[in-house]
């Protein structure tokens, strides 16, 4: 993941989680993009799969782009994902 908050074109998605403390540092990039205003987060719009007990957390970034971040719940081990920008559509970008 680049360090580059301001350029979310360049971010790469996260298909799974390599241990908890790799989430943990995530979290920990996560809020400091928040803090310098490169993320938002938003509402939750439709949940990553059948199952509310998955912690979700959705964010948007002043392009428009719009993430998705799943943390792990054993045996699945979390995701960061980009979602469909268009307004209404909120499935993710394949």
């Amino acid at each position: 993941m680049a360090s580059n908050y301001q350029n979310p074109e360049g971010w790469d998605e996260i298909q799974s989680f390599a241990s908890p403390s790799e989430y943990q540092r995530f979290l920990l990039w996560i809020q400091s993009a928040i803090d310098e205003e490169a993320l938002t987060e938003i509402p939750v719009q439709r949940r990553y799969g059948p199952s509310e007990m998955f912690d979700e957390r959705w964010f948007a970034a002043p392009s428009g782009q719009r993430w998705r971040l799943v943390a792990p719940e054993p045996p699945f081990l979390g995701v960061f994902l980009m979602l469909e920008s268009a307004v209404g559509n909120d499935d993710i970008v394949t």
